[in-house]
């Protein structure tokens, strides 16, 4: 079973910026995450980013990549999320596209 279960949004702001908030099981307040655009995919959110938060005041910093979940019924709105720390997948998650907002779960994978 996943140490950490949590969920999260994330939105695009300027220059192709995302911004978002999460929480989960181990925490009891909302944190901030901010992602930079290192490779654009070829829809909306697609693509690999540079994502940093913090938690009681130390950075993370991962690599995250959005890409569309395979064989999901309605796979333009469907979305597979991993964080990869030093390359190695730490987080996993899937979202769906809600007003131009991704919202979704996640689980730690170490």
């Amino acid at each position: 079973m996943s140490d950490i279960i949590g969920s999260f949004y994330l939105k695009k702001v300027a220059s192709n910026k995302l911004l978002g908030e999460f929480t989960n099981n181990k925490r009891f307040t909302v944190s901030e995450e901010r992602c930079e655009l290192l490779e654009a995919g070829d829809a909306p959110f697609l693509g690999k980013y540079n994502s940093k938060w913090y938690i009681a005041d130390q950075c993370y910093l991962a690599t995250l990549t959005i890409a569309f979940v395979e064989h999901a019924e309605n796979k333009d709105v469907k979305y597979k999320l991993s964080w990869f720390i030093q390359d190695k997948l730490m987080y996993e998650g899937e979202a769906m596209l809600v007003e131009d907002m991704l919202i979704g779960h996640y689980i730690s994978l170490s």
